[in-house]
């Protein structure tokens, strides 16, 4: 099993093997995951954050990786709130590796490969007051109550084969009870079954990400930072295509930088009669994909443009990454124009 690295907030180690496959559950304390990347809670909800966070094999955040090439993941959640959380202990149990809800990029979701077929066991039963009663193990979830499970290979539970953006964010189940309905026996806590006071999913940080193939070269930048308004900003590229090679843009945010909105344009079209003899254009939410077949040998120009305020949809503004891949040679010369900022 990979070796782990903990920071000092680390008070107990667990390991879980699913699949046969060695996980990590670290519990700490005071780690500060909800208040350094975007993580969130859910309204109305405990008042648990949870964030999710890609890596390289070193424990770097990374958000572009090779077909083939490991893809490590990190969940932390924290209580942030100042009162304790009665949590059913099926909560703090669970799996969490297998709760990723992943979309490869035709937009299918993906599931994991050791789901569990088995039947849970049927709620315990206590008798209080002399009268049978169904219970839920429960467990009390302290301020500053944390847990941190990884990093693992998302790889070892999930097929990512595709090239092209991916999202994954992490859902997992959970209920919880009033401090007041727990019981304890046999030192064991428990809360009766049917007084539970909040029952849903919680729900992390959603992470955009991409394989690359061989043949990919990617480039970011930013959109909506032009000096010269009220002029809508604009990056281009540039890059030499063959006739019938294929190629492959994908445009998405830069999820290590900062962005707003989804709608942005993208055009493809050919250099030498700026686009009456070739257009594409792409109006919709990111990320994107288009593939075409070139349809002669010579220039081409990419186009990622801001769209105006009534364009339909919140607009895109910030950092992003467009990615070229190429059945020939045309990713190998992609270059810059001069609006682009580096």
């Amino acid at each position: 099993m990979k070796e782990m690295q903990f920071n000092r907030f680390n008070i107990l180690i667990v390991l879980v093997l699913i699949g046969g496959i060695g996980l990590v559950y670290t519990m700490a304390q005071a780690a500060p995951w909800c208040r350094t990347i975007a993580a969130q809670t859910v309204p109305g909800g405990p008042d648990i954050c949870m964030s999710l966070v890609l890596t390289d094999a070193q424990g770097n955040p990374k958000d572009t990786f090779a077909v083939g090439e490991p893809v490590f993941a990190r969940i932390s959640m924290e209580n942030v709130g100042a009162s304790s959380i009665v949590s059913s202990k099926s909560f703090t149990d669970s799996k969490f590796p297998l709760f990723l809800l992943f979309h490869d990029p035709d937009g299918k979701p993906i599931t994991a490969r050791h789901l569990s077929s088995q039947t849970p066991p049927p709620p315990p039963v206590k008798y209080i007051a002399g009268k049978p009663t169904q219970m839920d193990e429960v467990e009390i979830l302290q301020p500053p109550w944390g847990l941190s499970v990884g990093p693992f290979n998302v790889r070892d539970f999930y097929q990512a084969t595709k090239s092209g953006p991916y999202r994954v964010k992490l859902l997992i189940p959970i209920i919880t009870y009033p401090m007041a309905e727990v019981k304890t026996f046999s030192g064991k806590k428990y809360a009766k079954l049917d007084s539970a006071n909040w029952s849903g999913e919680l729900e992390s940080n959603p992470v955009s990400f991409s394989i690359l193939s061989a043949n990919t070269v990617q480039v970011c930048s930013s959109l909506g930072d032009n000096p010269n308004r009220p002029k809508l900003d604009k990056d281009t590229w540039i890059f030499q295509g063959t006739k019938d090679e294929q190629v492959t843009i994908t445009l998405q945010a830069d999820e290590s930088g900062q962005y707003t909105g989804k709608r942005a344009t993208v055009i493809l079209k050919d250099k030498l009669t700026n686009g009456e003899l070739f257009l594409k254009k792409d109006r919709r939410r990111l990320p994107k994909v288009i593939t075409v077949e070139l349809l002669y040998t010579d220039g081409y120009k990419i186009i990622v443009r801001e769209q105006k305020k009534k364009a339909k949809g919140r607009k895109f503004k910030g950092d992003f990454c467009l990615t070229l891949e190429s059945s020939g040679n045309a990713f190998e010369t992609l270059e810059s124009r001069r609006n682009v900022e580096q």
